[in-house]
């Protein structure tokens, strides 16, 4: 353990402010007086010098802070040399939190000289750097100039974009003490850029693409020709956005041809009721770093490679604590021989741990990944494996990992326990450069290091940033189906079978655009779910036939055919490099209850197969149809031309030009380039297949945006009669039926889509046909009258007999007119069935003819004054009467044609004259619109409080006027602030009709508490108890203490002071504050005591 402690000090020298002026090391840290947990005193002035100690053959001191804290007015100065009269080289006023201070090529004693003097009253937590010794360097000063997209805010906001989106970057160099032992300039400078997500680039200007979301850390480094590096940390933050998570599903109803699909999206929160919801995702700016430049690892000669990652965002001044805070660190990479390698992490004091071991030139071979090993000199990568060195991983470290698994060739990738306990990290800066430092030590094998990385908790980071790119705009695209569309709504009519999909399309403040795809499932009309079952009656109701007579009935249902289409929209973009001919992009459209089962005629079954395809050229697309049981139509392959587009292309049998003579783009009918018989047999329902291919142009896509099948489809039907007995089949649809009695038929009919229903017909049988029921209408053309009847059950044709002249057909249907009458004529009329089966009894009517023309006109009408008065009138008068006419309105006499004081309603106004002649006439006198009011109460939830009420109104006659018995009164349709009590409305329209409505107020009781209590026994004791008593309000009441009870009671309380509140059912509360008191302290004072000494056997 001595040992140990020993070699981590040697390692890791602590240099302490004020402790020495001078120091001589290369390696440790520096730290304020207060070391690496203190803060600094008040009242310091002190000097120190550090200088290399030579012995790692580097001269120049190099400082590296990773955070200052220092109060204001104390001062922190840095001096390029031995003592306080060398070059200043920057003092903490102009300093960020994070920098690097480095003896320049100008000072040649290669020291840094540091002056520090505290003088505010208050001290602060001060500063900790990690000493390094560099060569003698000229200061370099990068700057990153310009980005595309630009940093908003300038220099301390960050660049927003979306994955997949390039960044580009200007860099330039500053050198400030060029000239000084060398030339320096831009052009034989390096620049290293470090984008935040593992890889790296060369280049004074270059350009990144962000392909995954996260915020990012894009840093600069700048080298000369001498491998020096630029002092100061410049960097630019990048927020990628991340797609949002679309939460939701397509409504789980089924939708038939017809049926109104309605869609809701909701953004940046999440609503039950919407069907779409589209919630942004946080991200945040890791503490984690990861360099993918590739580091080549040839044949051992002991030579390190090392690469870095720098880190600057955890607090100033902040280590690792704990070993678990170092979450992991990960390589990528592949060797031929596991056991040449020893592999270490370096952070950025220069502490060291090993990750892995190298035991020397002994043990079986094991690879890393898989190397190529028949390369030469020159390494040639191979793939890397991941492999991740955990403080806690289940597997051990790599090496004791293979001796104990002899059988192994190939390291697994995975997680293992590092050689070195990451303990030997403890007190390792966070801020600085992490490196991983790779020896091969056995020649004849090499390797690469693809990328690795370092993660670290995030709760370290003191403000972990996080961001949010938040939606902003949104639409609902539209196609051929929608009716309507709008940010978040949409509605739409399903029109064909199949799966139809909606895209919703959202905005974020990034500038960035996502979508994603409902699609609905909308069923045949010849679904169980969708077909309609009903049917009209096919028969009508009733016949009637003599006995021995044969009827034909009829029930056949029209089975005329139906054109069903089902669709599909995949909106799936293919092209060459996705979907070549040899693997085509396959879309499924299912087909079900149709029939015929398969197809036997193409002419007949298959109406039509169309295409919506936009693509570049078309006849680079290769296209074919799939039936269910794999039978294959070429629609088209290779046709077109330079032209673009298959929009709206359709495939039918009756199509008279060729697909092969069309020209793009293809926009109407035409027969495919392969023969419809192609398909003859096919199964009909199953799963139909658009194959689609691009033969040419990689990187170029076109999208398959809908495509659909339509089946002409015929349904079956089959019949069954009862009763089964005297009909001449009881399986068809149109049997004959000769019944020897009335008898009611039912014909049950079925389809082949599973639907059932019933038709009834009666068929009357008589020996003799009934006479028919007549009555005379005196018409009032001069001469004529008509004779009328009711129908007889299935009788269509009737015959007439006038005084004996014989029978003749009827004239008119039920009715029969005769003309030219001289006045006072006397008529036997006879009406009798025509049937030539049976006989027919007749009817008999006899009447005189007198002619009455008496007619009754309609004057006019007043209409009632409101909807509820008996103000109207009517006036009328009669002409071509004989004189002395006398008036009834429903059946009240009058001996003139006007009657007043009625109200709406229709009445019935008869005239008769002197010779009995009368007319009828029916007046209709409409019903005013009555005034609606309903009045809503916003009821008094608690006593004290005041409720309102509101009206709707409506009706009457032009404006509709309100006033409230308010003080003062009042118009308005809402009335607040109000008191319990009644309160009437008055409602007048513009004809001055009114109507009165009120409504009572009610208040609840005020809410009262009150409590009986049990004071403590004791003092100190606790079996004191409340128990609240509560009135008023509206029950049930729910009680809150505060200590958390929600009982009416307590029990077991000690003294002091007690708050309940009570809430009633509608959330009126009131609150008791209740002591509970306990006796004094019993205090016993002996400062008196008196002295007993107690004799034998005497009780004290």
């Amino acid at each position: 353990m001595l040992l140990l402690f020993l070699s981590e000090l040697i390692l890791a020298q602590d240099i302490v402010m004020g402790k020495g002026s001078l120091v001589k090391t290369c390696k440790g840290q520096f730290f304020d007086s207060g070391g690496a947990k203190g803060n600094y005193s008040v009242g310091e002035n002190s000097t120190m010098t550090i200088c290399s100690d030579g012995s790692s053959s580097l001269s120049h001191i190099s400082l590296s802070f990773s955070g200052l804290d220092l109060s204001q007015g104390d001062k922190l100065c840095f001096y390029d040399g031995p003592n306080t009269q060398s070059k200043l080289i920057v003092c903490n006023d102009n300093l960020p939190k994070v920098f690097i201070v480095q003896a320049s090529a100008a000072n040649s004693s290669g020291c840094i000289t540091i002056d520090f003097k505290s003088t505010n009253s208050k001290a602060s937590t001060g500063w900790a750097a990690s000493v390094q010794c560099v060569p003698s360097c000229q200061r370099i000063e990068a700057e990153i100039t310009n980005t595309t997209p630009k940093e908003i805010p300038i220099d301390t906001g960050w660049i927003d974009i979306c994955p997949y989106e390039t960044v580009q970057f200007e860099g330039n160099a500053i050198f400030p003490q060029n000239g000084v032992k060398y030339n320096q300039s831009v052009q034989n400078s390096i620049f290293e850029w470090n984008f935040g997500d593992g890889n790296n680039q060369l280049g004074k200007n270059t350009q990144h693409t962000y392909t995954k979301s996260g915020g990012f850390i894009a840093t600069l480094i700048v080298k000369d020709q001498l491998g020096c590096k630029s002092t100061n940390y410049i960097r630019k933050k990048i927020r990628v956005a991340s797609a949002p998570t679309f939460n939701g599903k397509a409504p789980s109803q089924n939708y038939c041809i017809g049926d109104t699909i309605r869609l809701k999206a909701n953004l940046n929160s999440y609503n039950k009721n919407a069907n779409l919801n589209v919630i942004p995702n946080p991200l945040i700016f890791n503490p984690s770093g990861i360099r993918s430049d590739s580091l080549a690892l040839p044949d051992g000669d002991g030579t390190s490679y090392k690469t870095s990652i720098r880190f600057s965002d955890f607090a100033p001044g902040s280590t690792l604590t704990n070993i678990s805070d170092l979450l992991r660190i990960g390589v990528n990479m592949e060797h031929s021989w596991m056991r040449d390698l020893q592999i270490s992490i370096e952070c950025p004091n220069g502490q060291t741990a090993v990750l892995h071991n190298y035991q020397g030139r002994i043990g079986k071979k094991i690879v890393i990944g898989q190397p190529i090993e028949t390369d030469t000199i020159i390494p040639k990568p191979g793939k890397g494996f991941d492999y991740y060195w955990k403080y806690n991983a289940i597997n051990d470290p790599w090496l004791q990992w293979a001796n104990n698994n002899p059988s192994k060739s190939v390291l697994p990738s995975g997680d293992y326990r590092p050689y070195e306990s990451f303990s030997k990290l403890i007190g390792c800066p966070l801020n600085g450069d992490w490196s991983i430092i790779v020896q091969d030590l056995w020649s004849k094998d090499n390797g690469f290091i693809f990328n690795w990385s370092i993660d670290f908790n995030p709760s370290l980071l003191p403000n972990n940033e996080s961001y949010l790119s938040s939606i902003l705009d949104s639409k609902w695209e539209s196609n051929k189906s929608t009716i309507y569309t709008s940010k978040d709504s949409l509605l739409a009519i399903a029109k064909e079978a199949g799966s139809q999909s909606y895209k919703f399309v959202v905005f974020d403040e990034f500038g960035c655009t996502y979508d994603t795809t409902l699609s609905i499932n909308i069923l045949s009309p010849t679904n169980p779910l969708c077909k309609s079952c009903t049917s009209n009656n096919l028969m009508q109701n009733e016949y009637t036939i003599c006995k021995g007579e044969i009827l034909n009935l009829n029930a056949a249902v029209n089975s005329g055919i139906l054109s069903v289409p089902f669709s599909a929209t995949p909106n799936y973009k293919f092209g060459f490099s996705n979907h070549p001919p040899s693997i085509p992009y396959i879309s499924e459209l299912p087909i079900s209850n149709l029939f015929p089962l398969t197809i036997t005629d193409i002419t007949k079954d298959i109406k039509s197969v169309c295409l919506d395809i936009a693509t570049d050229y078309v006849s680079d697309l290769q296209i074919f149809l799939e039936s269910p049981d794999g039978k294959i139509l070429e629609l088209t392959t290779n046709n077109g031309g330079n032209g673009k587009n298959y929009e709206n292309t359709c495939f039918t049998p009756k199509a008279t030009n060729s697909i092969k003579n069309g020209i793009a783009p293809f926009n109407s009918e035409y027969l495919p380039e392969g023969n419809w018989a192609d398909l003859n047999n096919s199964s009909i329902n199953g799963k139909w297949k658009l194959k689609v291919s691009d033969a040419f142009g990689a990187g170029i896509y076109g999208t398959l945006n809908s495509w659909n099948i339509t089946f002409n489809t015929q349904n079956q039907y089959k019949y069954s009669w009862n009763p089964p007995s005297e009909i001449s089949c009881t399986s068809c649809s149109n049997p004959n039926v000769n019944p020897t009695k009335s008898t009611k038929y039912v014909v049950s009919i079925s389809d082949v889509y599973g639907c059932n229903f019933l038709d009834t017909v009666k068929v009357n049988v008589f020996d003799k046909i009934p006479a028919p029921i007549l009555s005379l209408d005196t018409t009032k053309i001069q001469g004529t009258i008509c004779v009328k009847w009711l129908p007889i059950p299935g009788i269509s044709q009737y015959e007439v007999n006038i005084n004996n002249t014989g029978w003749v057909i009827a004239n008119g249907i039920l009715k029969h007119t005769l003309n030219n009458l001289q006045f006072g004529k006397i008529l036997d009329i006879q009406v009798r069935a025509k049937d030539s089966y049976c006989e027919a009894l007749p009817a008999l009517i006899q009447t005189k003819y007198e002619y009455c023309p008496i007619n009754i006109v309609l004057d006019s009408i007043a209409l009632p004054k409101c909807f509820n008065t008996n103000d109207a009138c009517i006036y009328v008068h009669t002409k071509n009467d004989f004189g002395l006419v006398d008036y009834t309105i429903n059946g009240n006499k009058s001996n003139f044609g006007f009657f007043k004081n009625i109200s709406a309603g229709i009445y019935q106004v008869i005239a008769t004259d002197k010779l009995l002649c009368s007319d009828t006439l029916m007046v209709d006198i409409p019903r005013i619109d009555s005034i609606k009011i309903d009045l809503q109460i916003d009821s008094i939830r608690c006593f004290g409080q005041k409720g309102a009420i509101f009206v709707q109104k409506s009706g009457g006659s032009g404006t509709l006027n309100i006033l409230w018995n308010t003080t003062p009164p009042t118009s308005n349709t809402a009335i607040a602030n109000l008191q319990k009590g009644i309160y009437t409305l008055t409602a007048t329209d513009s004809k001055g009709c009114t109507v009165v409505n009120s409504v009572t107020l009610n208040e609840p009781p005020k809410l009262n508490l009150s409590a009986s209590t049990t004071n403590t026994k004791c003092f100190g004791s606790n079996d004191g108890a409340i128990n609240l008593n509560v009135s008023g309000g509206t029950p049930n009441y729910q009680y809150f203490w505060e200590d958390k009870s929600k009982l009416p009671s307590l029990s077991n309380l000690v003294a002091g002071s007690y708050k309940v509140s009570v809430v009633d059912s509608k959330y009126c509360l009131d609150s008791l504050k209740i002591d509970i008191n306990e006796p004094p302290k019993i205090s016993a004072n002996l400062s008196n005591a008196i002295n007993y000494v107690a004799k034998p056997n005497q009780m004290l």
